[in-house]
């Protein structure tokens, strides 16, 4: 089944069960009666639009409020959500009749119909109100009295104001105080007596000569940085350096004026560096 509203259809079918309780608390809640009928339709159209292999199994970790096969437990369950009073004779009748609707579509259309019924569909059926919606936040469901003109319009303004709030928790001026504290309506050159232009060009130089300042002191830090951190390699030579002179290691001055290389004693002897170290491992053997 394609994709619907941005979503796929195993997470639109979890989506809007969710919303479709909490309009129904949004609606109880404003004292009407909600009738178990029309109900039962839409939440059993929702649970038979998924193919077998997406509906989620009873047993498992998964929270009761995404079970989507389709039984009558199943619709039982979120007709329970709801608040709905319903007989388990009304939830098995809603089962047959929308297991047969279901038969009867996927002939006439000689492949099996799992489309899910439409926001706008959902909105007549149960008659959902904008104010409603709204209040709910069911924006994957739609109303009776709106159009999806409206609620695209309606989207926008939401997130612009959500853009307005966001902008506003991370320091942004508002437009109005940014315009009355602007520089087109201050206008300070004129409390100095000098040209826009001139009072651009002395701020320009200021700033240029702060920044020099800010410049050299971040040279001064990065020198000092450097300085640190070429006295903290030497203190951590020198420990290294100690701490091998406790274990008994020879200094590397003692280690190189006693090497091979500065003794050669095989020009004591008269002969080739090759032949001394052959005759000395013959001689070790």
């Amino acid at each position: 089944m394609a994709k619907l509203c941005g979503l796929p259809p195993k997470s639109l079918a979890t989506v809007r069960l969710d919303e479709l309780a909490r309009v129904a608390e949004v609606m109880r809640a404003g004292g009407e009666i909600l009738p178990a009928g029309p109900w039962l339709k839409t939440l059993a159209n929702i649970l038979s639009a998924l193919p077998p292999k997406a509906q989620e199994s009873r047993r498992g970790r998964r929270p009761p409020s995404v079970y989507l096969d389709f039984s009558a437990a199943t619709l039982a369950h979120h007709a329970c959500r709801c608040g709905l009073e319903c007989t388990p004779a009304q939830i098995r009748a809603q089962i047959a009749e929308t297991t047969a609707w279901r038969r009867r579509m996927s002939d006439r259309a000689r492949r099996s119909h799992r489309l899910m019924i439409s926001m706008d569909a959902i909105g007549r059926e149960l008659g959902i109100t904008e104010a409603v919606r709204t209040e709910a936040k069911a924006w994957n469901l739609g109303t009776y009295d709106g159009s999806p003109e409206a609620r695209e319009r309606a989207r926008s303004e939401r997130k612009k104001q959500h853009r307005t709030i966001k902008r506003r928790a991370e320091g942004a001026t508002p437009r109005a105080d940014y315009e009355r504290h602007s520089l087109s309506r201050t206008k300070p050159w004129e409390s100095e007596g000098i040209s826009r232009r001139t009072w651009y060009s002395r701020r320009k130089k200021a700033k240029d000569s702060d920044m020099g300042i800010v410049i050299d002191f971040a040279e001064h830090l990065e020198k000092k940085r450097t300085e640190a951190s070429r006295d903290g390699r030497e203190r951590s030579r020198l420990r290294k350096e100690q701490k091998s002179r406790a274990a008994g290691c020879n200094p590397r001055e003692n280690y190189e004026a006693q090497s091979l290389s500065r003794t050669r004693p095989w020009e004591a002897e008269g002969i080739s560096r090759r032949t001394w170290e052959r005759r000395r491992k013959l001689s070790q053997v």
